[in-house]
């Protein structure tokens, strides 16, 4: 261990007649070393589900009709998203579009990572209407 340049300890015999020790770590982990973080999770090792970002869809949505002046809406998410606001949101996005006089369409897009998000709002005249960054997720808003 003199040759070793890690900070050692040398602790206690353990319960069970084991010596415990502990080795300072001088670069990184092999893991660290060989793979990189998930561009989809960003190491998180979790994604969203369809129906949680469906959810996340529909609120802005909400928001988007609350805008001066918006007139059409255009959202591409993953398949599995699109897959379920067609078949599950269908409702809530028809009553959005009767309230707020405007249409939403709905795009998927195939080999998306799953929090894929784009959100294009335009007016009347077709010029775009940005939407400020409320949630997180990928694409832009």
């Amino acid at each position: 261990m003199k040759r070793d340049r890690a900070r050692t300890k040398i602790l206690r015999t353990s319960p069970f007649g084991l010596i415990e020790m502990t080795r300072q770590r001088i670069r990184p982990s092999l893991k660290r070393s060989v793979y990189k973080d998930c561009p989809c999770c960003t190491g998180t090792g979790v994604v969203k589900t369809a129906e949680s970002m469906a959810i996340e869809v529909v609120r802005l949505l909400m928001y988007a009709a609350q805008r001066e002046g918006t007139s059409r809406v255009a959202v591409t998410v993953a398949d599995d998203v699109a897959n379920y606001l067609h078949n599950k949101k269908r409702r809530e996005i028809a009553r959005l579009e009767d309230q707020s006089n405007m249409t939403i369409q709905v795009y998927g897009k195939e080999g998306a990572p799953p929090e894929h998000l784009v959100i294009e709002c335009l007016d009347a005249s077709g010029r775009e209407i940005k939407m400020p960054l409320v949630t997180g997720g990928t694409g832009s808003r």
